[in-house]
């Protein structure tokens, strides 16, 4: 899937009917409170026949759209994010637009892509993560651990996740079930702060 969730809602690439194009040049609300899609709204580019188009979201407040522009000679990759989004219109300004070679594959094959508004930077995940930037192609990092299927066309997707430093209220009541709960979780967080520390550490090197 190349859409994303916000506020509830979720969004998707979207071409009109009726017509011989197949072009993604626009996107399109499903709001679950109605259960209804709203209408078709205009993407801030003009979409070729072999581009490529993807959302992902912005620490659940924004939106943000990749246009890949697969043609020959380099890649261009150009980002916009939304300034103001309605049931019926939808305003973007533009974040990043960045020149590679050819055959760079992070963000064309990639389900999903994040951006870091403050260091201009995107993220796409292709077998390896891969950065760039308004200078292009900038850092690969592989991942410490990563499952081997056997089989070429299964690949891992990535989503965000924006850290909470609001505190969960835990009832004045435990028993040994919840106790063990608390453990496990604990464990876990301690696995995943490991790995995440083994992969800065690898990405600084």
């Amino acid at each position: 899937m190349r859409g994303a969730s916000l506020k509830g809602n979720t969004y998707w690439p979207a071409s009109q009917r009726n017509t011989n194009d197949v072009l993604d040049d626009h996107i399109i609300c499903f709001d679950y409170t109605s259960d209804s899609f709203g209408p078709l709204l205009r993407l801030p580019f003009d979409a070729g026949e072999d581009d490529y188009v993807t959302l992902s979201c912005v620490r659940e407040e924004k939106l943000a759209v990749l246009l890949t522009h697969n043609e020959a000679g380099p890649l261009e990759f150009d980002i916009c994010i939304s300034t103001k989004i309605e049931a019926d219109k939808m305003l973007w300004s533009k974040f990043l637009i960045v020149e590679t070679k050819t055959g760079f594959l992070a963000l064309v094959k990639c389900d999903s892509f994040f951006i870091d508004e403050e260091k201009k930077v995107a993220m796409g995940y292709y077998y390896t993560f891969n950065i760039v930037g308004e200078v292009g192609y900038l850092k690969k990092l592989e991942l410490v651990e990563r499952a081997s299927t056997g089989v070429d066309y299964c690949r891992a997707n990535v989503c965000s996740y924006v850290p909470t430093l609001v505190q969960i209220k835990q009832p004045a009541a435990g028993g040994g079930k919840r106790k063990r709960q608390s453990y496990l979780e604990k464990q876990r967080y301690d696995q995943n702060m490991s790995r995440l520390a083994a992969i800065e550490k690898r990405s600084s090197v």
